[in-house]
């Protein structure tokens, strides 16, 4: 279930996005219910207008934004990715939602070529990781459910394996390393960061060197952070 006027604009643009009904508040405006029509119809999509009351009893924000749709999950192909992407996103045990949906945002907003949420990440089509990605989940393909032994088939790919964590080396020491490869960016867990198994398996880990006195940045600020700074360098 997707829900808000942007997300589900998204969803109906994206390349990703797989919507199969969407309904319409009988109180929306007459322009935005037009819009919604019309994009509706260009994708073959019926349309429903219902009233607000059956509209809030169905979404768990606290007041219906007046368009929902109902969209299946897409099944995006990991040999695919792996052989035409670049840059890949791997989402290791990141739990919060809004983590997730702004990681996701971030990804689709840097040009990262891909995401992949490990076992024990949120649930990146959860309605409350959708509404964070801001529709950016229906521009990158997103993969989910995948256990750690992904890395392996990562890396026999062509990937650099590179984990995002405090201990790690400062990203401007490897700055060229990272330019110059196929880079796949870990992003650990909100506490305990990168696992066991991830760290062993990584070919190197950066980290973003602080001046105050915290010695971590939240994981969607610090992977932005990184990513932002790979995009720059690719651009110039």
């Amino acid at each position: 279930m997707v829900e808000g006027p942007r997300t589900v604009e998204e969803l109906l643009t994206g390349q990703w996005g797989q919507p199969l009904e969407i309904y319409l508040d009988a109180r929306l405006s007459a322009e935005r219910t037009a819009r919604f029509r019309e994009l509706a119809r260009k994708r073959d999509i019926p349309e429903v207008i219902v009233t607000s009351n059956a509209l809030e009893s169905v979404t768990d924000t606290v007041q219906s934004q007046g368009v929902l749709a109902l969209a299946s999950i897409p099944e995006p192909d990991l040999a695919e990715l792996l052989s035409s992407a670049r840059l890949l996103l791997i989402l290791d045990g990141v739990q919060d939602p809004g983590n997730v949906g702004t990681l996701i945002r971030l990804a689709e907003g840097t040009g990262v070529d891909g995401v992949i949420a490990l076992t024990g990440t949120c649930d990146p089509y959860s309605s409350k990781a959708v509404r964070a990605s801001a529709g950016g989940l229906f521009h990158v393909p997103v993969l989910k459910r995948f256990d750690s032994i992904i890395v392996d088939s990562v890396q026999e790919a062509g990937f650099m394996v590179t984990t995002l964590t405090p201990e790690g080396t400062p990203y401007q020491e490897k700055l060229d390393l990272l330019l110059n490869r196929r880079l796949a960016l870990v992003a650990g867990n909100e506490g305990a960061g990168i696992s066991t198994g991830i760290k062993t398996a990584s070919d190197l880990a950066i980290s973003i060197p602080m001046r105050g006195k915290l010695d971590s940045l939240n994981v969607a600020v610090s992977t932005g952070l990184i990513l932002l700074r790979i995009r720059e360098e690719i651009q110039q």
